[in-house]
């Protein structure tokens, strides 16, 4: 028996054995989990933990299971104890079984959570045995919900809320019994559990006012809150800088470009703070300056000369973005000093489609989306500022990607505009799903003709197009390469602004129908969760 063969049976045991697992306690938490925005307060975007995907046994992988909901999903997945947390369009905190489904499957949810209605953008985080998200519309309320509070796809309604006034489009940190939370007004801080329960509305500790709108998430090292703005401003704040609703100022700030809007969040690893910018990616000192101060960077990095809206994430000695010129850039995290200039490690094209998702890196893999596809990509792929291709591909469906992937105990997981939440590991027998082809290994640039998935009504509303009945032994082909045709240059995306939907008290969604969607077995009829 080959050494591949042998390390494949021993993967696919241990992904069964997580399974079983996770599906007989639900709440009890592995060390491989991924339980917000990015893995951890400090938003490195690493998991340390994971040993079953690896760049030997990513080319394999396929849909494990996936969950349908009722309009495209722009909130990250987010696993903790067994389950998996995501926002959908209909603004609703689903809860999925990790284990739920083998061989493209389709799961529904185990609970849900009632919030204002409108769409959710922010990524849940989930801390013991609360999970938090930000709600969409112009009330910008914070909502924290008991886990395992429903079964059979119950609706739950809060312990408590913060109502911050202004829209979220950010995802909380939890950190030291404190959740932080970006706002289009400021960066407001909660404790986790000091305002009571029965949906209670609690009061921030300490806020601190924005000079721009905030979309990114706050990150959280040593006592310190990092969080940048949509004017390219990044601040610095002591986590204990106020309490009973005080003003905080910062430590010290950066600005990248003034007026320059990014949706890029700050990641922290060994004494150094990354964040994207207009054009480039900035390292600043943690301590660069204080009693607010203004701090220039350790060094920047050109990322094509377009905004970086994609997070860093730093591993081993490396720092890895996405670009709106559709590349995946690597950088070695002491690449200068002084203010100077880094060239990357490596780069790769995401098929020349802007990249809004944000890097994920766990045993040697770094994965990120692109408007168009989900890749994979060896860590040491090339050197000296070489191009890498990946060894893992996979299609989405529509376009403006902000779903980041999550990696956790052998599985891949990511939102979708087509409205589903994705599963990805080694199947017994890998299945992907009709139309949607996994490709081992290719050199992807746009295609002319892509095969699409179903495809997402205009009106929020999706109508799912019926494909053929899947072959009883369908096998992942390597994508077709294409060559491009002449397209305009990517332009930079940005979230686009809430309407202000602002209701009362949470209201239960309308729950559209769409048409069946085949699997492999006998015909399912997905029930879209809202």
């Amino acid at each position: 028996m080959r050494t591949r063969d042998i390390r494949q049976i021993l993967a696919l045991a241990s992904v069964a054995l997580l399974a079983v697992a996770a599906c007989g306690s639900g709440t009890t938490s592995t060390g491989g989990d991924w339980p917000q925005f990015h893995s951890a307060p400090n938003l490195q975007g690493h998991n340390t933990q994971e040993m079953i995907l690896s760049p030997a046994t990513v080319p394999h992988i396929g849909v494990m299971w996936f969950g349908m909901t009722a309009g495209p999903i722009n909130s990250s997945p987010v696993v903790a104890g067994g389950s998996v947390y995501v926002g959908t369009a209909f603004g609703r905190l689903l809860a999925y079984p990790v284990g739920c489904a083998t061989n493209g499957g389709l799961c529904q949810p185990t609970w849900k959570g009632a919030t204002n209605g409108a769409a959710i953008y922010s990524a849940p985080a989930v801390e013991n045995g609360v999970a938090y998200i930000g709600g969409g519309g112009s009330d910008g309320i914070l909502y924290a919900y008991p886990v395992g509070c429903a079964t059979g796809g119950g609706l739950c309604q809060p312990l408590w809320t913060g109502q911050t006034g202004n829209s979220i489009f950010s995802s909380p940190t939890v950190s030291g019994g404190v959740v932080y939370v970006g706002t289009y007004g400021g960066l407001y801080a909660y404790a986790v559990g000091g305002c009571g329960s029965g949906n209670t509305l609690c009061s921030p500790i300490w806020k601190a006012p924005a000079t721009g709108t905030i979309h990114d998430t706050p990150a959280v090292a040593n006592g310190v809150v990092y969080v940048g703005s949509y004017n390219g401003m990044l601040s610095a704040y002591a986590v204990g800088c106020s309490s009973g609703g005080g003003t905080c100022s910062p430590i010290w700030t950066a600005t990248a470009d003034a007026g320059f809007n990014t949706d890029s969040s700050p990641a922290v690893a060994d004494g150094v703070v990354y964040v994207g910018g207009p054009g480039d990616l900035y390292a600043y000192a943690v301590g660069c300056s204080s009693g607010g101060g203004t701090c220039s960077p350790l060094w920047t990095a050109s990322v094509g000369g377009v905004p970086v809206n994609s997070s860093p994430a730093v591993a081993d000695g490396v720092v890895y973005v996405g670009a709106n010129d559709g590349q995946l850039f690597a950088y070695a995290v002491g690449c200068s000093s002084g203010g100077g200039t880094c060239t990357p490690i490596w780069k790769a094209s995401l098929g020349g489609y802007p990249a809004d998702s944000s890097p994920a890196v766990a045993n040697g893999v770094v994965y990120i989306a692109s408007e168009t596809r989900l890749f994979a990509f060896a860590v040491g792929c090339a050197t000296s500022g070489g191009t890498c291709s990946p060894i893992w591909t996979f299609p989405l469906a529509g376009s403006g990607y902000w779903s980041s992937p999550a990696v956790s105990n052998g599985v891949l997981y990511i939102g979708s505009n087509d409205g589903r939440l994705y599963a990805f590991g080694l199947n017994p027998a890998p299945t992907p799903l009709p139309g949607l082809t996994a490709s081992p290994a290719t050199s992807l640039a746009p295609t002319s003709s892509p095969t699409p998935s179903p495809s997402i009504a205009p009106s929020g509303s999706p109508s799912v197009t019926p494909t053929p009945t899947v072959k009883p032994t369908p096998t992942a082909s390597p994508a077709a390469e294409a060559t491009p045709t002449a397209r305009p240059t990517p332009t930079p995306s940005a979230k686009p602004s809430p309407t202000p939907t602002a209701t009362p008290s949470p209201t239960v969604a309308p729950t559209p129908s769409p048409s069946p969607l085949p699997t492999k077995g006998p015909a399912v009829s997905p029930s879209p969760s809202p």
